[in-house]
């Protein structure tokens, strides 16, 4: 395998709307592929069209509500969640 090749195919992604197994690259034409303006993540254009809308964070514009976004607030919410938990259990156990 050329190196060209197996460098840029490790750029490529799957589609977070239908999870084919369609490498989809960034810099294709974006009647085929649309990118999260968050996360960067790729979709095909028609299944990210289809992803719903929400506002944003600061309520001021819609995007559409991504799985790769959410996966990664979830992360950090429960990151968030278990950091305050854990400090407890030091100070209990300095006690």
């Amino acid at each position: 395998m050329d190196f060209a090749f197996q460098h840029c195919h490790r750029l490529g992604h799957i589609c977070e709307g239908c999870h084919s197994d369609d490498v989809l690259f960034p810099f294709q034409p974006a009647s085929d592929v649309s990118q999260c303006e968050q996360c960067k993540a790729c979709f095909h254009t028609p299944c990210y069209e289809n992803l719903p809308l929400v506002m944003d964070a600061d309520g001021d514009d819609e995007r559409r509500k991504c799985s790769k976004c959410e996966r990664i607030r979830a992360v950090r919410e429960a990151r968030r969640r278990a950091l305050p938990h854990e400090e407890e259990e030091e100070e209990e156990g300095n006690d």
